[in-house]
């Protein structure tokens, strides 16, 4: 093979690895807008109807009809599995809505309201209350222990689950969390480490 020829593929195997690349970011980037598009269609047209994911889930009225749009259909989706306390299907489908929170469109004031939602949420989620009674005595009789500790050796999805709990047991009060270096130092509320 001739320097050309090698050169040649060589050039032709950079070109696939960039499109590749290039091709991955724009799903990801594609996927990402699609659910905020969703998100956004569906608060457009449903704020002033019961059908909402609210914090204040009492007072939305249940709805086991389908509307042809998908995001509201998946929302309503979500909010019914929740009622009928299927916790796992919900979180995990919340968690995937969180993650496209971090696009760069979205705003602070949506980002505090999702927040809002999945602090509600957590609030009645099993899996943080399981957590929580087993965290709470390890956080006090290690006050500052890293976040990182509690996990260590885990699978992925045990750190995955962590992560959502002691984030949400921040926001709920429970339990303080200090950026320390990668992870955070754990605290019982009121409590201080020097």
């Amino acid at each position: 093979m001739s320097k050309k020829d090698e050169d040649s593929v060589a050039a032709f195997v950079v070109m696939l690895f960039i499109g590749a690349v290039a091709t991955v970011v724009a799903i990801v980037y594609g996927i990402g807008k699609f659910i905020w598009w969703g998100i956004q269609s569906y608060r457009s047209r449903n704020k002033n109807t019961a059908v909402t994911i609210t914090s204040t889930r009492k007072a939305a009225r249940r709805v086991n009809a389908t509307s042809g749009d998908p995001w509201l259909d998946h929302c309503i989706e979500i909010e019914n599995a929740w009622g009928r306390g299927d916790y796992d299907w919900a979180r995990q489908q919340l968690q995937r809505i969180a993650y496209g929170m971090i696009e760069p469109s979205v705003t602070d004031a949506q980002r505090a309201d999702f927040t809002r939602l999945m602090t509600a949420f957590a609030k009645e989620d099993p899996l943080y209350k399981d957590v929580m009674e087993r965290v709470v005595p390890l956080v006090q009789a290690n006050p500052g222990m890293l976040q990182s500790q509690i996990y260590k050796d885990q699978p992925d999805h045990i750190k995955e689950q962590m992560r959502y709990v002691l984030y949400f047991a921040n926001e709920l009060g429970h339990i303080k969390r200090i950026k320390k270096g990668n992870s955070y130092q754990l605290m019982l509320p009121g409590e201080v480490v020097t």
